[in-house]
């Protein structure tokens, strides 16, 4: 079984973020951090940027390092349709740079993007590190939003550092409130942010407190006019220096969540996160990989206005149960937050972010999924899998490429009602030839299926895993989409016929 689980192991520079891949269209694309810069014990943390051009027309496009100057350093690339480029330690190789690290912005003039990468500490023994955080221009807060930071810590286990992404044209202060998980105010601050500058805040909670904070939340916002940010929180065990990266949760819902990947399986355990953004009686249902969860088992809670609840291993804890699972939180009443972090206890404890997805915003028959910056060689293995998100069984389809487009294969499995798989070694099923970057197109063949999927792709010589949510994938999949099987070596178009 090829798994490690979780990840990376960081320094007090945390420079790192997790949301996968990104569409590009008219919006520009903000993100942070790249790295090219030494931490502590010798490490030197290096990004790696992914872009892969939709079609149909070639994309031309722009690369930004944000540094906080007037006029960041620039790249002018262009990339032909269907195809994927990966740069490797961007700010060293193609910039020209080094000890330094801040934000990106992508803009493309032609074509359709999508953005992935990492930052990791690369060396002979392997990695560690985390996916890139990328979101498009409207997706950063703005006067009257507010954006909350949850599950998070400072304590003599673990500390929590704060990075800020200026995203717009004119200076602004990100306000920060600092809570307990109970609701209690611990104090404000305000953070100043020049144009195109990116900002860490490390051992976050010392600005308010020397106390311990064993479960704590922040909420950003911002009351400068035409201001706009990103934010995201890295919770780092003290013992390995290994971080969970948090990106800010910008909206609450009162509908159900699903947490599509939990488990118990020898050392690794599953955090669960829920914040009440008002009064809310909660339902927590277990949907067991590999069976029908039509009637799952479910525990419940309540919660008070402004109140977070940690289940810590929860599938123990709530459940009295090991293995791996999805999650469904239901607010019955209220409208809730909610978050994962999976632990490994090795020596210290590695962590993992896992984020919920509402099941608003799950995949559809319509509209398919896509998981980038996959990888099969004898350094890195992918698993990869989904929960369903309806009532009646569905079967599932991975479509699986290289970055050039070629089409290795389908692994395909049906879901029970909410069932829930996870496929080891993902590319094992299609070849047995090494896939350096590969993508998976993810979609449901049953109409109304609905579903959430994501990857897990692991150093093997580290254990150090990053998860990578499923993205919207817009590119028409039509002369493919009702196809049952596959010829090994057909290319396959990104772009619409």
């Amino acid at each position: 079984m090829r798994r490690g689980l979780i990840c990376c192991l960081l320094t007090s520079l945390v420079i790192m973020t997790g949301l996968g891949a990104t569409e590009v269209s008219a919006e520009d694309i903000f993100g942070f951090a790249l790295a090219e810069a030494a931490g502590a014990g010798g490490t030197l943390w290096l990004s790696d940027l992914e872009v892969l051009a939709i079609g149909p027309e070639d994309a031309v496009y722009t690369i930004e390092f944000l540094d906080g100057t007037a006029s960041p350093p620039q790249l002018s690339k262009t990339l032909e349709a269907d195809q994927a480029v990966r740069f490797a330690n961007i700010l060293g190789s193609e910039f020209g740079l080094s000890n330094t690290f801040g934000g990106f912005r992508i803009a493309a003039t032609a074509g359709i993007l999508r953005v992935g990468g990492r930052t990791v500490n690369d060396s002979p023994n392997g990695s560690y590190g985390s996916n890139l955080h990328a979101r498009s221009a409207s997706a950063a807060l703005g006067v009257g939003e507010q954006g909350y930071l949850i599950q998070l810590a400072q304590n003599a286990s673990y500390h929590t550092n704060l990075g800020l992404l200026n995203t717009g044209a004119v200076p602004l202060v990100v306000d920060v409130d600092y809570r307990l998980a109970d609701g209690t105010l611990l104090g404000t601050d305000g953070t100043v942010l020049a144009v195109n500058q990116y900002r860490q805040i490390n051992q976050v909670f010392l600005s308010v407190t020397g106390d311990d904070v064993d479960d704590g939340y922040l909420v950003v916002s911002t009351s400068t006019a035409d201001g706009s940010f990103l934010a995201a929180a890295y919770v780092i065990n003290n013992g390995s220096g290994d971080p969970a990266t948090v990106p800010s949760i910008d909206g609450v819902a009162a509908e159900p969540l699903f947490l599509p990947f939990a488990a118990d399986v020898g050392d690794f355990g599953t955090d669960l996160e829920i914040l009440a953004a008002s009064a809310a009686t909660v339902e927590l249902a277990l949907l067991p990989s590999g069976t029908d969860n039509s009637a799952p088992a479910t525990v419940g809670y309540v919660l008070a206005a402004g109140e977070a609840l940690r289940v810590a291993d929860v599938l123990v804890t709530a459940f009295s149960t090991t293995g791996t699972a999805a999650l469904r939180v239901t607010p019955t009443t209220g409208s809730v937050m909610v978050n994962g972090i999976g632990q490994q206890e090795i020596s210290a404890s590695l962590l993992r972010h896992i984020p919920a997805t509402a099941e608003s915003e799950a995949f559809s028959f319509e509209n398919a999924s896509l998981l980038m910056g996959l990888e099969d060689s004898t350094e890195f293995g992918t698993d990869a899998g989904a929960v369903s998100a309806g009532t009646e069984p569905i079967v599932m389809a991975f479509d699986l490429y290289r970055a050039d487009g070629t089409l290795l294969g389908r692994a395909q499995r049906t879901l029970a009602p909410y069932g829930h798989v996870l496929i080891e070694d993902l590319f094992d099923e299609v070849t047995t030839t090494t896939v350096s970057n590969g993508i998976a197109v993810v979609r449901t063949l049953t109409p109304g299926g609905r579903f959430v999927p994501f990857a897990t792709v692991t150093d093997l010589q580290t254990g150090d895993s990053r998860h990578i949510p499923g993205q919207a994938y817009d590119g028409a999949l039509a002369s493919l989409l009702f196809a049952d099987a596959f010829e090994s070596g057909d290319t396959f178009s990104w772009s619409s016929p």
